[in-house]
């Protein structure tokens, strides 16, 4: 899960803001374009999440379903590849650091149109974008719109990029928008290659949910119900989880509604099976919210047991208490809580403990591109040391033969293996287990020795991930 302590979102060089723009009056998106438009003038000006900022947008909207599809293939495939859309641009303006943020937004919904969504012929696009920056600022920048993503076209071939062997970081992070920094680490942990593979990896983005399994006793029973709605589906080849497609607007849906199943990823799932529940045991969730895993061991305990959620903010705790309430776990004791501070009654006390910890999010990034936009090396690094903390201080609630389960939905290695190297140096009453049935999983990499990790892109509709099962010697 990615650092949910409120703080002010960072921006780096790429992402610097333009001065001296003009306040136009409340603009009214008519179309897809123009919405698009406004959720990125939001997200530079009010440094707002893109998923947050378009869910509100779509909320006031009265377009067409047809034109918000529109918008959110353009808004997530600018931020999903700024980083090279800005190089291009960068070409052919004269001084692209002046210019309006409206003007340079623009150019990147069209060019985004050109080089990343191969329906739009390049001709709509431009025309499309010259209505656009009329629409926001009037004539005057039309020309200059038109001009420069004619030449994208005309000229794409002139653009110089960073050479792979010279310079393989700065290639990383052009030619698959990541920040420069984040693509050195990559390399430095798996190698250029691995690397490449999965900064460059981009998913068909189905949404994957599972089951109540306190609802549905089998596949097929689910299944039963899935042909009752009109998406289409695929089951996964590692777990009881299925691929939606079609599925728009989750909350409304009755049968979510009605708790009879839940969203969550295979990798998400994994970790948390890897605690190995068993109905009346002890367990506590010391980062929960917003408390799928919780869901997920809950009804794997079958209701019986108790299981402590906690989160450091209100709102999130009201989150997973929404959770609870929609698939009636009536095992789960959602509770506020820091979990950096010891609670010293539940020393001893858990039979299993989850720690799914704040971290940079980077085995998500494909999904969410704010992740890439606002990566920073401070911010990381407080990061391990809270990762750090947590383990030292969590531990503590195991039960002597409990176990403990470290995860994280983090690529880099001083969030997983390092830090269970660490862990195990300063903590020898615990011992790093191998999960069998896992071992013959196609989806981890390396041989777990240090924990499971899975590479972004490796398998079929998986995050990256990281997870450790340790266990707490009973001497």
């Amino acid at each position: 899960m990615t650092f949910d302590r409120e703080k002010k979102m960072k921006s780096d060089r790429q992402f610097k803001k333009p001065t001296a723009q003009r306040q136009p009056g409340a603009l009214q998106a008519v179309n897809g374009r123009q919405l698009a438009y406004l959720i990125l003038k939001d997200v530079f000006e009010k440094e707002e999440y893109v998923s947050l900022c378009l869910d509100r947008h779509f909320r006031q909207s009265t377009i067409p379903l047809i034109e918000k599809r529109l918008c959110t293939k353009i808004v997530y495939s600018v931020f999903d590849n700024l980083i090279q859309l800005d190089h291009i641009l960068s070409h052919f303006l004269e001084d692209p650091d002046r210019l309006l943020l409206s003007v340079r937004n623009v150019l990147r919904i069209g060019l985004c149109q050109i080089r990343f969504l191969e329906k739009i012929p390049d001709n709509a696009a431009v025309d499309e974008s010259v209505k656009l920056i009329k629409w926001a600022e009037g004539m005057k920048y039309a020309g200059l719109v038109n001009a420069v993503l004619r030449k994208t076209i005309t000229s794409g071939n002139s653009v110089v990029w960073p050479n792979a062997e010279t310079a393989p970081s700065e290639y990383i992070s052009v030619i698959d928008s990541v920040p420069p920094e984040l693509a050195e680490i990559l390399i430095n942990d798996y190698g250029f290659e691995t690397a490449h593979k999965m900064c460059s990896f981009r998913g068909d983005h189905a949404v994957t949910i599972r089951p109540n399994m306190m609802c549905f006793t089998s596949p097929e029973k689910f299944e039963a119900f899935l042909r009752t709605k009109v998406w289409t589906f695929e089951r996964s080849d590692i777990l009881n989880v299925w691929f939606i497609r079609g599925l728009s607007n989750v909350g409304k849906d009755m049968g979510y509604q009605d708790g009879q199943y839940s969203i969550e990823g295979v990798s998400s799932i994994l970790a948390a099976d890897a605690l190995e529940v068993k109905g009346g045991m002890s367990v506590l969730d010391c980062c929960s919210a917003p408390g799928g895993k919780t869901a997920y061991i809950a009804e794997k305990m079958n209701g019986s047991g108790r299981i402590i959620a906690w989160d450091i903010h209100s709102h999130r705790v009201d989150l997973i208490r929404a959770m609870v309430k929609r698939l009636s776990l009536d095992n789960v004791r959602p509770c506020q809580h820091d979990a950096l501070s010891l609670k010293e009654d539940y020393i001893d006390n858990f039979d299993r403990v989850l720690i799914d910890a704040p971290c940079t999010g980077t085995g998500v990034m494909d999904n969410k591109p704010d992740i890439k936009m606002h990566f920073d090396l401070d911010h990381m690094n407080e990061l391990v040391g809270i990762q750090k903390k947590l383990l030292d201080t969590c531990c503590r609630y195991v039960k002597p033969g409990g176990i403990l389960v470290y995860a994280t939905c983090s690529l880099l290695k001083s969030e997983g293996e390092k830090q269970i190297v660490s862990f195990l140096h300063d903590h020898p009453e615990f011992d790093l287990e191998k999960i069998p049935a896992y071992d013959a999983l196609p989806v981890f990499e390396g041989d777990s020795s240090k924990g499971y990790r899975i590479l972004t892109g490796a398998h079929s509709g998986l995050d990256g991930f990281f997870f450790a099962r340790l266990r707490r010697n009973i001497k």
